[in-house]
Parts: structure tokens; sequence; C-alpha cells
């Protein structure tokens, strides 16, 4: 593509502008362009940026369209025109980027997640965030952790701050009895009765709230991600729900940062975390000081099935969870997040049956359109009757190890009793398992089929 045209498709979406910057109000399906240009996952967003992939109308052919395409991954609704300063700014970032040979990776501990929660503590509802990092695992295995925590619940700022309030100096000649007042009258100035240059950790805080069970996590309303890996920036990501060719993960804000500030902020996220290398007097995990040669051979010789079951009733949770925090979160984008996690659960033309509770007419549609239909707040899910799913077969155990996917025969699993099952209601009878590599080393996971939920209509 030369510079005329790719100039001219920035031109086009600017000019698209104003319509971006308004959320959609009608979710009909994505036709196949659009699907082809949206950012749908995190890893879209590293592989576009790393220049393994590229935008569909910009071809990487030359240091020109490599630009254009970074620039592709920003929210272009935040520049007015391609003279907005900030536009200049952003491209000024990606130069940066271009000239410094940046990458972004997984398992950088230069970036981070940021998930904006809402939950309740003793029947009152709050907010606050938590960050999370790559931590590495063992062998080629990553996970994620929780570094910090953040919020006002968090905060224990008393709400008198002089020297009057405090234990006195001869509070010893009485067994101290001033701090089971203190307990009692003012554990909202606990600070105050504390060392000087005493300092807490909210994320402590935050961990004893939930270990006792008085915090519970509701769900993540919003969602982004923030980097710190291009010289002199910082940008975050997050994902936006929009009919038009700059619609997923883009850039949502960026602003310049010294090397210090960068510093500063990284050594807060990792203050706490474990360091990575062993000390002489660590216990060693048994499982962990295999050799690769080793776990490799004991991986051909387990039996699947048990971690296949598992994961069957993982994914049942999920099912629950995300329909239950698409018909609760606040945002079109948290649903919008939730609904592209719950289609991933399916095969592909898998069917939703809808039985209403009130007299409407049963429908049939796919899942991707039943996604929306929650997402819209059109239907409110009663209770879901059935699934099909893949019914484990021992002959899984002896697959050779290249086969990555088997077919298995189905059948309806009832919610309604946890062990009934019936025949398959799906037209061709069969779905699969694939097999994937993960941090519990090599399993097979089942992917759902057709499905059967009772819902009523939501008033408008």
């Amino acid at each position: 593509m030369n510079n005329y045209k790719i100039k001219k498709l920035l031109l086009v979406v600017f000019v698209l502008l104003p319509y971006l910057n308004s959320e959609a109000q009608n979710f009909s399906a994505l036709n196949s362009y659009l699907q082809k240009v949206r950012i749908g996952l995190v890893d879209e967003f590293f592989d576009r940026f790393n220049g393994k992939t590229a935008h569909p109308d910009v071809p990487i052919t030359n240091d020109e369209s490599r630009i254009n395409n970074l620039l592709m991954l920003y929210d272009l609704s935040q520049f007015t025109s391609k003279n907005d300063p900030r536009f200049n700014e952003a491209r000024e970032m990606m130069n940066a980027t271009i000239n410094d040979s940046i990458q972004i990776n997984f398992s950088d501990s230069t970036w981070a997640a940021i998930a904006h929660c809402k939950g309740t503590i003793e029947g009152k509802s709050v907010t606050f965030d938590l960050y999370l990092t790559v931590q590495h695992r063992t062998q080629r295995m990553y996970k994620w952790v929780i570094a910090k925590a953040d919020g006002n619940l968090f905060g224990i700022s008393p709400r008198i701050d002089n020297d009057k309030v405090m234990l006195g100096p001869n509070d010893h000649e009485t067994n101290f009895m001033s701090l089971r007042r203190m307990s009692k009258e003012q554990p909202y100035n606990i600070k105050v009765f504390m060392a000087k240059g005493f300092d807490y950790d909210p994320t402590s805080v935050f961990v004893y709230l939930l270990y006792t069970g008085k915090l519970k996590i509701d769900y993540v309303d919003d969602l982004e991600f923030v980097f710190t890996q291009v010289p002199g920036y910082i940008f975050n990501i997050r994902y936006f729900e929009r009919e038009k060719n700059n619609a997923g993960w883009l850039i949502s804000r960026f602003y310049e940062s010294t090397q210090e500030n960068k510093d500063a902020f990284l050594s807060w996220l990792h203050s706490q975390k474990m360091v990575s290398t062993l000390s002489l007097d660590t216990p060693v995990n048994a499982n962990e000081s295999l050799s690769p040669d080793v776990n490799a051979i004991s991986e051909t010789k387990k039996d699947f099935k048990e971690m296949y079951m598992r994961r069957m009733s993982e994914k049942f949770g999920q099912l629950e969870d995300y329909l239950h925090f698409m018909q609760g979160t606040d945002t079109i984008r948290s649903r919008s997040m939730y609904e592209t996690k719950m289609v991933a659960l399916f095969a592909e033309g898998s069917k939703v049956h809808l039985t209403y509770a009130k007299k409407s007419k049963n429908q049939i549609v796919n899942v991707a359109e039943f996604g929306k239909m929650l997402t819209n707040k059109e239907i409110q899910v009663v209770r879901i009757d059935s699934i099909s799913v893949p019914v484990w077969d021992d002959k899984i155990n002896s697959l050779p190890a290249e086969t990555n996917r088997v077919e298995l025969p189905s059948a309806m699993r009832h919610f309604s009793k946890p062990l009934s099952w019936d025949a398959d209601i799906r037209a061709n009878g069969k779905l699969y398992a694939y097999k994937e590599d993960t941090e519990d080393g090599i399993e097979w996971l089942p992917i759902f089929g057709d499905l059967v939920v009772k819902v009523e209509k939501r008033k408008k």
C-alpha cells in the first residue's frame, strides 16, 4: 500500500471520529471485515505491536507502513484530527518504539494488569483495584499473581490526628486497660496509637479481609493493562467495543515518563514479590526439581481423565460466572468482555435453545447471538437447564503424541440433576476435546456444544 493510500485510510478514520465518541447502541453481528481488523485478544495486540501481524489495510512493507500500523493501535477517538498535537505525540512514541526495536512479551516484568473490581464488604458495595503481574512458575510456565491492592476501603486514616488521642504514660500501671477501650471506642483512630514511623500495607489489609471472608469480589467491572517498555513513555490499553475498524484492545492513554518514575512504579509494584532465585536454605518442590526429560516422560504415562473431568467442572463454573457477570456489570465494556469469554467456551456452530419463563415463543440462536442479547440486556437468564458436552473416552490416554484434537460423542449434562445425562440434541452428535500445554502440563480440555437455558425478556 503506497503512502497516499495509507494517509487516505487515516483520513477516513478521523472522519469517523465523531461517531466513535459515543458507545454503539446496536450490537449487530460484525461483518467479516470488522472481525478481521478488531484486536479481540491482548495477545493479538502484542502481535500487532511487535510487527508479527498487521492491520489488514496496512501491510508492513517499509518503515512508514510500520509506524502507521502502530498508530492504528491507538484509540483514535482521543484525537480530533491527524493535526492534533496529541496525535503528533503518539507518533513520537511509536518512533521511539521503532528506533529502539522495542518488543513486548507476556513474560516481561515491566507490564501489569489493573482489574477494577466491584465487591461487597459486610453487605456494603465497594470498589477497588488489583494490580496483577506475571510470575514465572516452572520451566516455560507462568501465572498471574496479585501484586498490589489499592482502594479507599483499605485505608486506615484516623478521624482525629493529635496528641490528645493516645495511650497515657501511666497505662502500664493499669495493665494497659486503655487498649480495651481503644478497640471498642476508637478503632477508626488505630493509626494514632501506633509507633512513630509506622506504615501499613493496603495489600495486606486486602489479604486479611479476603481471608476472613469479610470481603467478597463480585466481578471485574473493567480491565486495563499498563506498559512501561517504550523509552520515555508509559501507555495503557483497554477494550473498546464498537463496530468500527478501530476497535478491541487499543491504547487508551499514554504519557511521557522518566526512567526514574518508571523504576519507582515498578519498585512499588514488585516490592513484595518472592525472590525468583532459590536461597541455600529454601526447600525445593520435588516436582519442580525434575529435569525436563523426566517431566516429559511422566506426562506421556499419566491418565488424563481426572484432569479432564476437573476442567469440565471448572468450565461449568466459568459459564455460570460469565452469565452472572454479564447480567450484573454496569458497563457495556465489561459485559462485552465477559461475552467474549463466554462464547470461547463453545464449539463453532453451537446453538442456544431459549425457553421463555412467560408466554413467549421459544427460540434457537447461535452462541454469539445469545451473548449479544445478554450484552444488550434484551433477556435475563432464569436458569441453565442443560448443556451438551464431549464424553470422556479412555482412548485419549493412548493417542499419538502429535494428536492435538479428538472427536468424541456428546451427551446432555443437566444442571438440575448433577449426575443426569441424556441423549445429545446436537444435529451431528459429536463434539471434540483439544490438547493444551498448561501450567499443570499437557492436558485435554473439553469444549461445549448446545446450551438450553430458561430466560425471560427484560423490560425496556
